[in-house]
C-alpha cells in the first residue's frame, strides 16, 4: 500500500511540474526534425512552412503572399519594361524540389528605370498563379536580381498542346536523381526560348514562393503561355512530382495589365 500512495505522489508531483513549465505564451514548437528535408511540398509542406523556422513565419502571417489568383482586369500602363536576353551557358541542378537552370549572368531584363540580372530559370508542375481559378499543367519562373536587394520573377505558364520542338533537346538533359549542379549541356541556350511569343503580361507585389516568403519580389506573370505536349509536361513531373504552393489571398493590391 505504501508502494502505491509513492507512486501517485511521484506522478503527482511529475505532473504539476509538467503544468508549471507551460506558458501559454510559448511560441509553438519548431517543425523541424534533422533527419528529414527542412522543407518540401509533401509532409513538409506549404501548410507546414511558417512552423518549421520562426524566420519563415511570413508564410503564413504575411500580407503579400505569392502565388495568387489573377482575374482578367482593364489595361493600365504599369510601366516600362525589356528583356535584354542571350545566349547562355546553363547548368543544371535538381535540388529534389525543382529543375534549375542556372546561368552565367549574360542575360537581364530592364523594368522601370533598373536592370535586373537573369540568375536562373526554374519548373513548377502545376501552375503556382492561377487565372480567373484555373490552374495550369505548369509555371516556369525567371528570377532576376536587381540593384538594393530587389527581386523581379518572371512567370510562365505553361498550356498543353503540340510537342515543343525548340525544349526537346534540353529537358532531355534534366537530371531525373538529385545531385550536384552539372554543367551538362556543352553549349549555350537563349533563355527566351522559354518565354511564350506575345509580351502581355500582369503585374504586381508579392513574395518568393518558397520559404522563408520574403515579401520583397516584382511579379510579372506573362499573360500567353508556353506551349508544350502532354509527354513533356509528363516528363517534368516525372522527375519533380507536384511541387506548387497554393495560390494566397491577394489582400487588397493593385493588380496590373
Amino acid at each position: 500500500m505504501q508502494t502505491v500512495k509513492a507512486l501517485f505522489s511521484l506522478l503527482a508531483a511529475l505532473t504539476l511540474l509538467a503544468v508549471s513549465g507551460c506558458d501559454s505564451n510559448d511560441p509553438p514548437p519548431v517543425d523541424n526534425d534533422p533527419g528529414e528535408p527542412t522543407w518540401d511540398y509533401a509532409n513538409k509542406g506549404p501548410d507546414r512552412w511558417m512552423n518549421i523556422d520562426p524566420a519563415w513565419a511570413i508564410c503564413g502571417s504575411g500580407e503579400r503572399q505569392s502565388p495568387i489568383d489573377i482575374s482578367v482586369l482593364p489595361t493600365t500602363d504599369i510601366g516600362d519594361w525589356t528583356f535584354n536576353y542571350s545566349s547562355s551557358r546553363l547548368t543544371v541542378h535538381n535540388d529534389s524540389k525543382s529543375i534549375h537552370l542556372l546561368t552565367d549572368g549574360a542575360s537581364s531584363m530592364t523594368l522601370d528605370v533598373d536592370t535586373y540580372s537573369l540568375s536562373e530559370i526554374h519548373f513548377h508542375t502545376t501552375s503556382e498563379h492561377t487565372i480567373d481559378g484555373n490552374y495550369f499543367p505548369g509555371e516556369v519562373h525567371f528570377v532576376h536580381e536587381g540593384p538594393d536587394g530587389k527581386v523581379a520573377y518572371v512567370a510562365v505558364l505553361i498550356q498543353t498542346a503540340e510537342e515543343n520542338k525548340a525544349l526537346t533537346g534540353i529537358l532531355a538533359e534534366f537530371p531525373a536523381e538529385p545531385g550536384d549542379p552539372t554543367d551538362v549541356f556543352g553549349f549555350f541556350y537563349d533563355p527566351s526560348i522559354f518565354l511564350p511569343s506575345g509580351r502581355t503580361f500582369y503585374r504586381y507585389d508579392g513574395s518568393l514562393t518558397t520559404p522563408g516568403c520574403t515579401e520583397n519580389v516584382t511579379w510579372i506573370v506573362m499573360q500567353d503561355q508556353l506551349i508544350m505536349s502532354s509527354d513533356q509536361i509528363s516528363a517534368l513531373r516525372a522527375i519533380m512530382g507536384l511541387n506548387f504552393r497554393p495560390t494566397q489571398p491577394v489582400n487588397g493590391r493593385v493588380i496590373s495589365q
